[in-house]
């Protein structure tokens, strides 16, 4: 196990080979130095790459390197250093090919924008390093939880990169209404969601990849369109939205009716500006009934007499 500590990275760099003392010794990287760092802009809206010769050779001499200089402030002071501040790295260990970095309780207070940008920069400035596959956040010495609660997982240098090719730099805070389902399945529960998204992707989308999220912890809603649903594509023309989804769209959620699952998507859509009804399909397919109770060639319009109180408990 490798540890860092912030406070001794002076000395860490120097005494690298005690550091990792007890563990086999990579072989020395051959080919370039050149690597880049990232580091958030100083409006918090991207991720900016800087340059950087690096002046160790072997994974292990990086890692330290690379977290020194993640936690040094640039030379431009437009940009802010991914490290330090809520972001304080407690310690660390490298196992195989992953990196597992192990915050303080500060971490979860960054604002979700700030956090998403960190991680990003972190992230794919340590994937870079031959060897390192990919990194893993930990605070206080357990797996780093989502909005929802759940726990973030692996990342790579792509983590941070669309379906598109395009790099997630650029991201907005917005404020969703959604729909999902009450306790008894049978109506909606109105909830509002404020997400960090990247703005290479479009609202209604991510209306979409929210509610097969499920509702936030603590809201009194459930699931309502199946968590392992796909979305395919979906295009706004005329006010009507064209959402295509997987087959596991068809999948049952407890004992949410079909009405509940298809005005959760319909709903959910119809409060963004520019939509006003909704057509689905299930890959590519707008003639099916949907569970022999809608059809989905149909194009709908919200139905807010589905939406009421959370049900009978």
């Amino acid at each position: 196990m490798r540890k860092y500590k912030k406070e001794a990275i002076g000395i860490l760099i120097l005494c690298s080979c005690f550091f990792f003392s007890g563990c086999k010794k990579k072989e020395k990287m051959e080919g370039s130095d050149s690597y880049q760092l990232f580091y958030v802009n100083k409006e918090e809206t991207k991720v900016v790459a800087q340059q950087y010769e690096a002046g160790s050779k072997t994974v292990e001499e990086l890692v330290i390197e690379f977290l020194g200089a993640l936690d040094t402030d640039s030379e431009n002071v437009d940009l802010k250093k991914p490290l330090g501040g809520n972001a304080n790295l407690v310690d660390y260990y490298v196992k195989n090919d992953q990196i597992v970095l192990n915050f303080d309780e500060h971490y979860y207070e960054m604002s979700n924008t700030t956090e998403v940008l960190v991680r990003a920069a972190i992230v794919r400035t340590l994937s870079q390093i031959p060897g390192i596959d990919s990194i893993s956040f930990e605070v206080k010495n357990q797996p780093l939880l989502d909005s929802y609660g759940k726990p973030m997982g692996v990342m790579k240098g792509d983590t941070f990169i669309d379906n598109t090719g395009k790099e997630i730099n650029s991201y907005e805070k917005t404020s969703l209404i959604l729909y999902y389902a009450n306790y008894s399945g049978n109506g909606l529960v109105s909830v509002v969601k404020n997400p960090v998204y990247s703005t290479n992707i479009s609202l209604e989308k991510l209306v979409i990849e929210e509610l097969i999220k499920g509702p936030p912890t603590g809201a009194d809603a459930y699931q309502a369109v199946p968590v392992d649903t796909k979305i395919i594509n979906t295009t706004t023309k005329d006010g009507i939205c064209y959402v295509n989804l997987s087959n596991e769209f068809l999948n049952t959620v407890n004992n949410v009716t079909e009405e509940v699952v298809i005005y959760s998507i319909v709903n959910s859509l119809s409060e963004l500006s520019n939509v006003n009804k909704v057509q689905i399909s299930i890959n590519g397919d707008y003639g099916r009934i949907y569970k022999d109770q809608i059809s989905l060639s149909n194009i709908l319009e919200r139905n807010l007499d589905l939406v009421g109180e959370g049900g009978v408990r």
